[in-house]
């Protein structure tokens, strides 16, 4: 049976990546897909195979848009009061979690399930939308997968261009991040000390700063190749093709675990068990930031994992 759905894609590149398993299986149980999202996700999501569109600024505008669509039914990713009026106005069928004084916009309100991490939520968001729409619940029957952005061939074409020959030797670094939690940021303290360690040691690092942060990252990564004004998808090329990332609590973080990166992400604020990246390696904890030392081993370790040894498997 295929289905007609819309979609309300998260507000945050971090959780767009950990929303894809959700989405991948949605389409292989018989959904067709239309993604509405922030002015950046059709750049971020411009391999992947649905239509997304750009929201506009405001809940009516928002509305308006998605009015337009034949298609009744929106699944709702973000929690947010916004999404939810959103998509009532709009006329639509809404499925969401019922939190931020929304519950009675939605029209089927789904009780949190098992698992504390986003892309366990998002997967068992999907899993309800599915049992409600008679789609194939199989594909949910599983458990949650590792999330793949697809990457452009212009996209993988800009980042070798970018990165040449010395790829293999390159570790992406990523020191920003946005927020704080019960008032701590969430940047790790020490990625100075920790850049110089690699740079002694021979590796070759690029930072890829967003608008506004080349300064930052400059003065706090001199021995870093700055790469300025990337979109996200060349972005995510690099990462996917560098031979390692080191990275906060943050969208890149994310986004280089969705391409398969190697990547190490640094916590000291959040818990890395409800916010690591799925299928990459943390350290540090809720508690406490890693000392530099223990980052730089940790990171050569996972790009290069040590031999098992006899009897270890």
């Amino acid at each position: 049976m295929s289905v007609d759905l819309l979609v309300r894609l998260p507000n945050w590149v971090g959780d767009v990546c950990t929303c894809l398993p959700a989405l991948d299986a949605l389409r292989a149980s018989g959904a067709t897909l239309t993604c509405y999202g922030r002015d950046w996700a059709p750049n971020v999501l411009a391999g992947y195979d649905a239509t997304v569109v750009t929201l506009p600024q405001g809940i009516r505008n928002d509305a308006q848009l998605m009015r337009k669509q034949s298609a009744l039914d929106i699944i709702l990713f973000p929690n947010s009061f916004s999404s939810a009026a959103s998509a009532k106005l709009a006329g639509k069928k809404s499925i969401g979690y019922a939190g931020d004084w929304r519950r009675f916009l939605l029209t089927h309100r789904i009780k949190r399930g098992p698992g504390e991490h986003k892309i366990e939520r998002f997967w068992w968001l999907a899993t309800a939308a599915a049992e409600r729409l008679h789609l194939d619940i199989q594909c949910f029957m599983r458990d949650v997968p590792n999330p793949v952005l697809p990457l452009t061939k212009d996209s993988q074409q800009q980042a070798q261009e970018l990165l040449g020959d010395e790829a293999g030797q390159t570790i992406v670094i990523c020191p920003m991040a946005v927020g704080t939690i019960n008032g701590r940021p969430k940047r790790w303290p020490h990625f100075s000390a920790a850049t110089e360690a690699l740079a002694d040691r021979g590796w070759r690092l690029v930072c890829c700063p967003g608008p506004d942060e080349e300064q930052e990252c400059r003065r706090s990564l001199p021995r870093a190749k700055m790469l300025s004004g990337l979109d996200l998808q060349i972005y995510a090329a690099v990462m996917a093709l560098a031979k390692g990332v080191l990275a906060n609590d943050s969208g890149p973080m994310h986004l280089a675990a969705a391409v398969g990166g190697t990547v190490l992400g640094i916590y000291g604020v959040s818990d890395p068990q409800r916010y690591r990246p799925w299928g990459g390696a943390t350290i540090g904890s809720a508690d406490a930031w890693p000392e530099p030392n223990r980052v730089v081993e940790r990171l050569l370790q996972a790009i290069d994992p040590p031999p098992l040894q006899p009897g270890n498997s």
